[in-house]
């Protein structure tokens, strides 16, 4: 192969791995904010679910005082396009219940992952339940 022809190979591979890079920190950047949104409603967790081969998934949990879900985000794919959205389903849910889920789906684990999160941020110090 000439030289030419490598350096060409390169150097577009060297561009195919910069705009991955933008996209991939352009899609953080918008879970980010998402996010930010959702602390507003109350304490806020994240929670991670799934694999690179088989899709990963970001769930993003807001609930009051009560342990009431009082919003909810899911960034879910396999590629860099894949965009956060609301996951209007889980508004009302107990976080506790939520925690503790049964499913084997990557999104109910996901969601688990983040009320375990709020569940383990907000416990009462001394693993101590007050009433």
């Amino acid at each position: 192969m000439e030289t030419r022809a490598v350096v060409l190979i390169i150097i577009a591979l060297g561009v195919g791995w910069a705009v991955q890079l933008a996209l991939a920190y352009r899609q953080a950047k918008s879970f980010n904010r998402r996010v930010r949104a959702l602390t507003k409603l109350g304490p806020t967790a994240v929670g991670r679910a799934g694999t690179r081969t088989r899709g990963v998934v970001f769930a993003a949990i807001a609930a009051d005082g009560a342990g009431t879900v009082r919003g909810a985000e899911i960034l879910k794919g396999i590629t860099v396009f894949a965009k956060p959205r609301p996951f209007p389903q889980l508004i009302g849910s107990d976080v506790h219940s939520l925690a503790q889920t049964e499913s084997r789906k990557t999104t109910d684990l996901a969601i688990a992952d983040a009320a375990s999160h709020l569940l383990a941020a907000h416990a009462p110090e001394g693993g101590e339940e007050t009433t």
